[in-house]
C-alpha cells in the first residue's frame, strides 16, 4: 500500500509564484491541495496542484489585509480590525449590510507539471516544480502502477 505525501507546501518555489513581488507583502504556502494527474492525448502526463498562498502577516498596523485581483493586478486591501470578525485566520467577515461579506487572506493558483510519455517530470516543466512529482510517480510505478 502506498501511503506517503507526494507533494507538500515545502515543495513550492514561491519565487515562481504568480503573486511573487506583486502584493507588497511577504507570503507563504498555506497548502498544496487536490493534486490531479492525467494522461494527455500525446501520451504525456499532466500534474495539477492547487496552491493556496497566504499573507505571512495578514494583521498589521491595526488592519487585516485581503488579497484580490482587479483590472489585471493583485491588490492588498486593508480593513480596520474593529470593523471585522477575524476568528478564522483564512478569512475575515465584514458584518452589516444584511448579508455575509467575507474576504480572504490568501489566494489559490494552479501549479502545472508535465512529463513526456514514460519519462520523469523534469526541470523543463512550466514552473520547475516537477521534481517532487517525478519522485512520487517513480514510487507509484515501483509499486505496480505501471500504467502511469
Amino acid at each position: 500500500m502506498f501511503d506517503q505525501l507526494v507533494f507538500t507546501p515545502a515543495d513550492i518555489d514561491l519565487s515562481r509564484s504568480p503573486l511573487a513581488g506583486k502584493v507588497g507583502a511577504e507570503t507563504y504556502v498555506l497548502g498544496a491541495f487536490n493534486p490531479g494527474m492525467t494522461r494527455l492525448a500525446n501520451g504525456n502526463l499532466l500534474l495539477m496542484v492547487r496552491v493556496a498562498e497566504a499573507l505571512r502577516e495578514p494583521v498589521k498596523g491595526g488592519n487585516v489585509h485581503a488579497i484580490r485581483w482587479q483590472d489585471g493586478a493583485y491588490l492588498r486591501d486593508a480593513w480596520p480590525l474593529q470593523m471585522v470578525d477575524t476568528k478564522d485566520p483564512r478569512k475575515f467577515l465584514i458584518p452589516g449590510g444584511g448579508w455575509k461579506v467575507m474576504a480572504l487572506t490568501s489566494l489559490s493558483w494552479l501549479l502545472p507539471g508535465r512529463a513526456r510519455r514514460g519519462g520523469p517530470f523534469g526541470r523543463r516543466g512550466p514552473l520547475r516544480q516537477g521534481d517532487r512529482a517525478a519522485h512520487a510517480l517513480s514510487m507509484l510505478r515501483r509499486r505496480g502502477c505501471a500504467h502511469l
